[in-house]
Formats: C-alpha cells, structure tokens, sequence
C-alpha cells in the first residue's frame, strides 16, 4: 500500500482537481420572461448604481433590459458597466453592445473571478435616446427566497449572480486569503492546532490513526470553551496583554513541537508514511473542494449569520466580553479575533466558516478512521458522507452554529472511542476526552449526552465482536465490560464537571436549539465506515488500489455536482426599506429601541418577519431581537389591537422600547390601524414602511 502511494497520491491530487472541470458548467434556469409591465432604472445617459455583495469567485451578473416599442433602432447601443468598492475604486469594468437584442434579453457582464466576497457597486450607463431600462423582478426576494412584498417598486433594481467555480478560481482564492491574512499567518495556525498539539502531546496518543485530525479536532473543541470560561470571568480584552499572551503560548508551543520532532520523523518512516499522505490528500481535497464550491457565502457575514454578527459586533463596540446568552460562542471567538486583529468582522466571520467548513473534512475522516482503524476507509467515506451532506441548506447559508455541531459530532464520537479504547494513562485520557464533549453541551445541551450512548454501545458491540472471533482489543491487554463501563463512568463524570452549568434549570445557558443535521451525518458516517471497512478487510492490496484510483473518477464529479453553487436572485433591500434604515440612524437617538413585527414560537424563540430586521447592522439602532424581552410580552403585543392596552404599551416602554417600525402586511402590526391614535405619533412614512414613536405612557393614576 505505502510503495504504490507514491505512484498513485500525485496521480489523485491531480485528478481532485481537474475533475471539476470537466464537469458540465452549471447555468441560469431563466424561464419564460413575459414583457416586463414595469419599467424602472431608466439610463438615460448618467451611471445608475446598486449596492451588491458578491461572493468569492462571481465571476457573472445578469441583468434584464427592457425597452419600449417606441425605442429608435440604433446601429449602436453600448452598455457600460463598472464594479467598484467602497472606496470606490474600479474592480472591473466593460461595456456590451445591446443593438439587435430583443425585449426584455438578459445580458451576463462578464469578469474575472474576485477573490473574495466583498461589498461592491454596480454601476451601469447606457445612451439617452436608446430608451433602456431595467426590469423590476415581479416578486422582490430577500437571498434565501423568502417573500419581502409582491408588488414591483420604481427603484427596485433586479439582478442575478451566478457563481460558477472551477479550477482556475482556486489561485484567486488562495491569493485574496494570502493577501488579506498575510499578518496573521502566525496566529491563525496555532489558533486551529495548537491546543489539540498540546494535549496530544500531553496523552501521548498510540496505534496508527493519523495524528493531524485528532489534533485540530481537539483545537476546535477547545476554543469557543476558552472564551466561554472567559466571559464568566469578566476578562476585559486588553489587546496588549492578550497579544503578549498570544506570543508567549506561540513561543512555548513552538517548543513543544520542536521537541515532538522526533515522533513526526519516526512516524515519517516506512511504517508510518502512507497514514501521513493520506491525511495530508484528504485535508487538500477538503480544503479544495471547499474553495472551489463556494457554497457559504452567498450575502455579507452579518446577513448569512445574523445573530452572531450582531452579538459580535456589540462586543466590539464595548471592548469587552460580556455573560454570554447560548449558543452564540462562535460570536464571541471572531469579535476577539476581529478585535486583536484589527480586521472587519465580516472578514472575520467568512474565515470562521471557511475554518469549519475545511475542519469538516478531517473531522469526518477522523471518525471513520478511527472506527475502521484504516486510513484507507476513512479516504472513501469522506467523498460519500460529504456527498450526503453537500445540499443542505444550512451549509449555504453560512451556520456557524450548525456548522460547528457538524464537525464537533465526529471528533467527539472519535475521541471518546478512542478513550475507551487506550490502556496508556486512562485517566488522563479520559478527562481530556471530556472537552469535546463539553464544547458540544455549549450547542447542545443534554442532547449531547447522545453521542455518550452511542459510544458505549459501539464500543461494547465492538469489544463483544472482537472477543467472539477470537481477536484481542484494539492488540493491547484484554477489556472486560466492567473496565469499559468503569471508562465510561470516569469519561461522563469529568464531562459533567464541564457541563454542570447547562444543566441547571433556568440557566441562561440552556440553548434551545431544534435537532441539528449533524446527528444524521455521524449516523451516515458510521454505517459508511462501517461497511467500507468489512470490504476492505477482504480486499487484496491491488484491488484496494484500483478502488481508490476508482473513487476520484466516480465520486468527486458526484461531489461537484451535488455542492455545485445555485444562482441567487432577487434583492437585498429595496429603496424604500434603505431610506427607512436611513431615517432611523440620522433622526432617532442612539439608545432608542424598535419594536418590530415578529414572530414568537411556543419554544419561545423570535423570528422577524420584515427588513426591519436589519436595522441594527444598516441602520445601527438595536431592535427587540437586541434586548432580553420576555417572549410572553412580545406575543401579546403581535396580538390584533393589543397595543391599544394602556398597560401592554406601559411594560413595552418600561422594557426599552421607543419607536414602532412596520411594514404593510408582513406581519400582525399593520401600521395604517395605528393611524390617527392619540397614544403613538407617525414620524416617518415612505411607501409600504412606517416608523411611529411610542412616547411613555400616562403615570397610573391608582400606582
């Protein structure tokens, strides 16, 4: 197996790239364009210009042109297009000549690839006696398809991005990465390895499962712990003490793994080698295929991951880190790092998900490795659990939260296994093994103490099997049931320690967070693992071989295929909800709280139901998703006419809350019912959007 590695590996790392491109391009479903009814943006010879965000690697925007009948037949009719920052330097630009095309054609200005997503204008320019126009979409959508309103706008401006990735794209991403983080390419890499280096040293982990996913899979545990005990502390981040701490661990651990050196060499031998390529092939191929399909970010960080955008920016604001409201422990990591780093916090926000994404990779194989103890089946069940994986929702839109429990599910799983399993300093072993287990509590919850049974119950299935066919455990001394179920109870008493404060009842700490999609994925992953490793078990070395110059040329088109970008139509915000968000932060105070139309769950979660819920990242004015409010309290006020209770509107006021900020029909307060009443005054009105001020009520004559 490792002889023929070295003819194959650079064979395969060849074809995980190339492989993609051979693929068919992926293209817009336009569907039957009826004549546009509607028509708005008129280019009448001055640049009219949209706000847009573009992900990493668009390399394509779509626009529709309408004309009238009336419109002159000219010879020429250039359109001139240009994309610039918001330092409005040019980006690219060009022109594309219209002259012939039929009503309502959709054009595709084409560009090189950017490297990174950024927030970008579009500007377009067309002659005045050509008659052009841009059509108006006939239902304005917000990214991720939900309905905003079905009317057309005078200055909705419609567009569509197409993301198509090959290849070629990758140098531009690693570039624009390079550039960006070329200051932190110190810190970065020890943030993601280095604590895991440092209990993998500390346990001394045997065997032959690779050491490379163990290592960061433990990092990740560990970080959003770290912070955590540091907000119960009350730390305040004083960046130079925080730095000199950065460089005084950076230093230590450099040591340390300078000192390792000697394992890595042994481990570099004849016998180890083969494990160290694989892990090395499997890690590029997770981060090139997460690079090349560019599914995250389809809208700004702080959109796709509001919550934790808008958490991470109040700790930014106030320079420290606060008592946290679960599950939000992601939130808390980027402000930090945005804050020591001096880096936006939307940057900060797309490498958090570029590290997860990346860490799922070896997080699964991790798992699978560890199951099947060979690294050869932890190569096949990567491209088949990420195949399962690939079309989830949550994954485009850019989950933190959902991602993080993704990747923690199968080092947790690995790890503990592999605690049961080592007879070497058991119980250090198992008390280091608890911290993933506690990380996943932080998301989790009691739920997490599934992944506990699950082990217990592989493990002893394991033991049972491994006994009847006569083999011992895992080549070291023989376990009994009693051992592993003593291991277990030693494993959940050092987890509880750590997770103590989630099970107390009414602890702020308790998320409330429905069944994530990670639990199926690990389920997927062992069955996978499981099977694959029965097959391979009774392959001879060539074929093994084959199948694994098989599983490129069979699986990873069907991986490009399934994770392939889909288009992104519709608009962010239209001008109306802009010149709202615009009123609010020019002409309201900055501690005035928006009571907007929301929606409040019996799990007593709150969901917004209009483009009010940008008014804390457009408009900077806190809405009530910004304040612990009773979720009671809020239900009631979305109940028809509840506002007209003196004492509703007295407890609203005593909790924050100044202004009302409506839309029509988006949810259950409808401004034109407020109209005319006493107790509220309109202060701002354009279209479909009402802004009323809610002063303080009249004293209660009988308080």
């Amino acid at each position: 197996m490792n002889s023929s590695l070295r003819i194959y590996l650079p064979l395969l790392l060849l074809l995980c790239l190339l492989l993609p491109a051979c693929t068919p391009a992926r293209t817009l479903s336009l569907g039957e364009q009826s004549e546009a009814s509607v028509w708005t943006r008129p280019l009448n010879g001055s640049p009219v210009r949209q706000t847009l965000f573009l992900p990493a690697g668009t390399n394509e925007i779509e626009v529709i042109l309408v004309f009238p009948d009336t419109a002159p037949v000219l010879d020429s009719r250039p359109l001139s297009w240009d994309l610039r920052d918001t330092t409005l330097t040019v980006l690219r630009e060009g022109n594309v000549e219209t002259a012939g095309y039929a009503p309502n054609t959709p054009l595709r200005l084409q560009f090189a690839p950017l490297p990174e997503g950024m927030q970008v204008e579009l500007g377009l320019t067309a002659p005045q006696e050509a008659m052009l126009s841009l059509w108006a979409s006939s239902t304005d959508q917000y990214f991720d398809g939900s309905l905003l309103d079905s009317e057309q706008g005078n200055n909705d401006l419609h567009f569509k991005l197409q993301v198509q990735e090959t290849p070629l794209n990758l140098p531009w991403q690693l570039y624009g990465a390079a550039e960006r983080w070329r200051k932190l390419a110190l810190w970065i890499p020890l943030l993601l390895i280095s604590p895991g280096w440092l209990l993998t040293w500390m346990i001394h982990p045997g065997g032959k499962r690779p050491i490379v996913p163990f290592v960061a899979g433990l990092s990740l545990a560990l970080a959003p712990l770290v912070y955590l005990w540091a907000s119960l502390l009350g730390l305040r981040l004083y960046e130079p003490l925080v730095q000199s701490l950065f460089q005084a661990s950076a230093l230590l651990l450099l040591l340390l793994m300078l000192r390792d050196l000697p394992r890595l060499r042994q481990a570099w031998q004849s016998t180890g080698r083969g494990s160290l390529l694989l892990v090395a092939l499997v890690i590029v191929m997770g981060i090139a295929t997460w690079l090349l399909a560019a599914r995250l970010f389809y809208a700004p960080a702080g959109v796709s991951s509001l919550d934790s955008g808008l958490l991470a920016q109040e700790l930014i604001r106030e320079g420290q880190v606060e008592h946290l409201g679960s599950p939000l422990p992601l939130a808390v990591l980027t402000a930090t790092l945005a804050q020591l780093s001096r880096q936006p916090l939307a940057s900060m926000l797309l490498l958090a998900g570029l590290l997860l994404g990346v860490s799922l990779i070896p997080a699964l194989y991790t798992v699978a490795s560890e199951v099947a103890e060979d690294g050869w089946v932890g190569l096949w069940v990567v491209p088949l659990a990420w195949l399962w994986a690939a079309p989830w929702d949550a994954l485009a839109q850019g989950d933190l939260s959902l991602l993080f429990v993704m990747v923690l599910l199968p080092t947790t799983f690995a790890v503990g296994l592999r605690a049961l399993r080592v007879t070497e300093r058991p119980i250090r072993t198992l008390l280091l093994a608890s911290f993933p287990l506690a990380a996943l509590g932080l998301l989790e919850g009691l739920r997490a103490l599934v992944v506990v049974l699950v082990v217990l119950l592989w493990r002893l299935a394991e033991f049972y099997w491994q006994r009847r066919s006569g083999k011992g455990v895992d080549h070291e001394e023989d376990l009994d049931t009693s051992q592993i179920i003593l291991r277990l109870l030693l494993w959940l008493l050092a987890a509880m320690s750590l997770l103590g404060p989630l099970l107390l009842k009414g602890s702020p700490l308790i998320p409330q967070v429905p069944l994530t999609a990670g639990y199926p994925l690990l389920f997927v992953t062992l069955l996978l693992a499981w099977l694959i490793g029965q097959i391979g078990s009774r392959l001879e070395p060539l074929p093994k071989r084959l199948l694994t110059v098989l599983l490129f040329f069979l699986l990873l088109p069907l991986v490009w295929w399934r994770s392939a970008p889909l288009p992104t139509e519709g608009i962010l915000l239209r001008e109306t909800d802009i010149m709202g968000l615009q009123w609010a932060q020019g002409s309201s105070q900055p501690d005035s709280l928006f009571l907007i139309n929301v929606q409040v769950t019996e799990e007593g979660d709150v969901q917004p139901l209009d483009s009010a819920l940008w008014l804390p990242l457009f408009g900077e004015r806190p809405t009530i998703l910004q304040r612990e409010i009773d979720p009671a309290l809020l239900a009631r006020a979305m109940e028809p006419g509840a506002l007209e209770d003196a004492q509703l509107r007295r407890e609203l006021t005593d909790a924050g809350v100044t202004h009302l900020y409506m839309q029509i029909s988006s949810g259950p307060l409808q401004p034109l019912e407020l109209l005319g009443k006493e107790w509220v005054r309109l202060a701002y009105q354009a279209g479909d959007i009402y802004i009323f001020e809610l002063p303080p009520p009249a004293p209660n004559p009988q308080g």
